[in-house]
């Protein structure tokens, strides 16, 4: 009877691991997926907007151009995995001329409690031409 006890004990350990090991695998995967989706979404924002003679501002006429180009991109990012899905993203422009995109992605399926959020910048041409040397914000 102690011999049963003993392998049911190790076994329960050993599945405890494997689902522990198998969720940080998962979060990571999620965290992965926000960070190449949020520099995805920077970059095609920053792609519109150098071509609009941005100003700086999130009142540009550019702007609402470069939220649906970030959106795309960070949906098209995220779409191409399995694993995760965008829940959310965010796009505001800093003084600096830079441009910062955060993206929030979920675990698919029934572990949409496994929730990472990245943040990316990307510096546009106007902050080149502005003559500003400060690092992005992020």
């Amino acid at each position: 009877m102690d011999t049963a006890f003993g392998a049911l004990r190790t076994t329960a350990m050993i599945f405890v691991v494997v689902a522990i090991s198998f969720g940080v695998y998962l979060h990571q995967l999620a965290r992965i997926t926000a960070s190449t989706a949020a520099v995805a979404a920077a970059t095609a924002a920053t792609r519109v907007l150098d071509d609009s003679d941005w100003d700086c501002t999130e009142t540009h006429t550019g702007w609402t151009d470069a939220e649906e180009a970030a959106a795309r991109a960070a949906a098209a990012r995220t779409g191409a995995r399995s694993a995760a899905t965008a829940t959310g993203y965010t796009l505001s422009a800093e003084p600096s001329c830079t441009v910062v995109a955060t993206v929030t992605v979920g675990a698919a399926g029934v572990r949409r409690w496994l929730v990472a959020t990245a943040v990316a910048c990307r510096p546009s041409r106007a902050a080149d031409l502005a003559g500003w040397v400060v690092a992005p914000p992020c």
